[in-house]
């Protein structure tokens, strides 16, 4: 990664470049042929927007070959971690495991760990609930006061 960080900090540093040489020919004094300056401050410009595209294309690269990189480091890994917090959730009587600091937002973790027994999810539970509720229920709580 340190390549394509070092060529976009460079890249950067080329576009402030441009950008004080633009403001310095801007403020240029009236003794100085005024085609002439026009001639590179647009010069300048195109340059500067030219390297804004490519830093911004070589930027987008450099983050899809990270996360490439990183699921391909992360996710064995991951893998591991998410059969250990299994076994220890069996052993230990947990239905679910959450990893706060992730759900928090740290911003440094690519995302949060999380595991849940699937005997906890009462989602079925629910809606067999619901379902079994009289529909008039339903329909008299949605229905408009007269």
């Amino acid at each position: 990664m340190q390549p394509k960080v070092t060529e976009l900090k460079n890249m950067q540093t080329q576009m402030q470049t441009l950008q004080t040489d633009i403001q310095k020919l801007q403020g240029t004094p009236g003794n100085v042929p005024v085609d002439n300056v026009q001639k590179q401050i647009a010069d300048k410009t195109d340059l500067g927007q030219k390297l804004q595209r490519d830093y911004e294309y070589k930027q987008k690269d450099a983050q899809a070959f990270y996360n490439r990189r990183a699921a391909e480091v992360l996710n064995p890994v991951s893998q591991q971690i998410m059969l250990a917090m299994k076994d220890f959730a069996k052993q230990k009587g947990f239905s679910v495991i959450l990893d706060l600091s992730a759900l928090a937002g740290d911003g440094q973790t690519p995302g949060a760990l999380l595991f849940f027994d699937p005997t906890a999810d009462l989602t079925k539970d629910f809606i067999t609930f619901f379902n079994a509720r009289p529909a008039t229920t339903a329909a008299a709580a949605v229905a408009p006061k007269k």
